[in-house]
């Protein structure tokens, strides 16, 4: 009793719970004031929101087992603008340590599917990730629903630019880049590569990127080195 109050006023995290029970909301002493708001609708949800962790947006939890991570980061990174809405049983949103995220939507439909995201990511404005088509597709001979939902991969340190879109079954790999209003279909997407286009095709190789507009050769070569060992 008094516990969503008290996280309200220390936090400004708005949380709202339904009648489902065994809901928990996991927080770091650390976390930063939010200005989210978190609705537990169903039963058995988890959220995890790890160090110096900041949200503003929505994460509304309808169905019940859902999970939803957000991993850590430190103390000068803003707020992840988040519109996530779990509209089936048993779904799972993981966003990385060190990730930022300048707003995504998640449509999270399909039984047990999951969104996973790797660390120290980049993730742009109005970024869309769907693992599934939100409507099933029936076959008129067997009357079978024949797009199921897939899960979404998105590996360590990508980049994903302004209004990309990720659809089910895609894996982005690591220190790759999604240029802007690039649509990401199901299928594996190697690392360390620059992808453009609807749907997004390959335009080079052996590449990475950095936070930075112009990295010094210190952070060039941090970068590089990084991207060896996640080839090697």
């Amino acid at each position: 009793p008094g516990a969503v109050e008290a996280i309200a006023a220390a936090h400004g995290l708005v949380v709202e719970c339904g009648r489902g029970v065994g809901n928990v909301l996991a927080i770091d002493e650390t976390i930063r004031a939010c200005k989210g708001r978190l609705r537990f609708k169903a039963s058995g949800g988890l959220v995890v929101l790890g160090p110096w962790a900041s949200f503003t947006g929505s994460l509304n939890l309808f169905e019940d087992d859902c999970v939803c991570v957000v991993g850590g980061f430190d103390d000068r990174v803003r707020p992840l603008k988040l519109a996530c809405d779990f509209r089936d049983p048993r779904m799972r949103f993981f966003c990385g340590v060190g990730t930022t995220v300048e707003g995504i939507r998640a449509s999270m439909r399909g039984e047990g599917a999951a969104i996973l995201i790797g660390d120290d990511g980049m993730i742009s404005w109005e970024v869309w990730l769907r693992p599934s088509d939100m409507h099933g597709i029936i076959d008129l001979d067997t009357l079978q629903v024949i797009n199921p939902a897939r899960d979404i991969v998105i590996r360590e340190h990508v980049w994903l630019a302004q209004e990309v879109l990720v659809l089910k079954g895609a894996e982005i790999g690591a220190g790759s880049i999604v240029g802007a209003r690039g649509v990401v279909p199901g299928r594996t997407h190697e690392g360390n590569a620059l992808y453009v286009g609807n749907p997004v095709r390959q335009v080079r190789q052996n590449v990475t990127w950095d936070r930075e507009h112009r990295p010094s050769p210190e952070q060039r070569r941090r970068a590089a080195d990084w991207a060896r060992r996640r080839s090697s």
